[in-house]
């Protein structure tokens, strides 16, 4: 059972510290209207990746009566993206810092 949890918690370390290959703005993500479709779910998070490429989680806990279509628009996941994107650059910031 602990190696189940261990292998989440290292397969979400990988997603999470995963470079962002695209390096794209979150600007650019919503002014390019992108759309965003759902991956997989893991540890009580869904997992999205935008038209570009990046990748980020939203958490279901909290979510309520909330509906999340296997594909939508980038707009309705702007607080996920943007929320992912700064953590990514504090890991990115320790990182560097280390």
């Amino acid at each position: 059972m602990s190696e189940n949890i261990n292998h989440l918690t290292q397969l979400e370390e990988i997603l999470t510290f995963e470079l962002r290959r695209n390096a794209v703005k979150l600007e650019k993500i919503l002014q390019d209207n992108e759309n965003v479709r759902f991956m997989f779910f893991l540890s009580g998070k869904l997992w999205y990746r935008t038209d570009s490429g990046f990748k980020f989680p939203v958490p279901i806990k909290g979510s309520g009566q909330s509906v999340f279509l296997n594909e939508d628009r980038v707009n309705r996941f702007y607080p996920y993206i943007k929320a992912h994107a700064q953590k990514l650059d504090e890991k990115s910031e320790k990182a560097k810092a280390a």
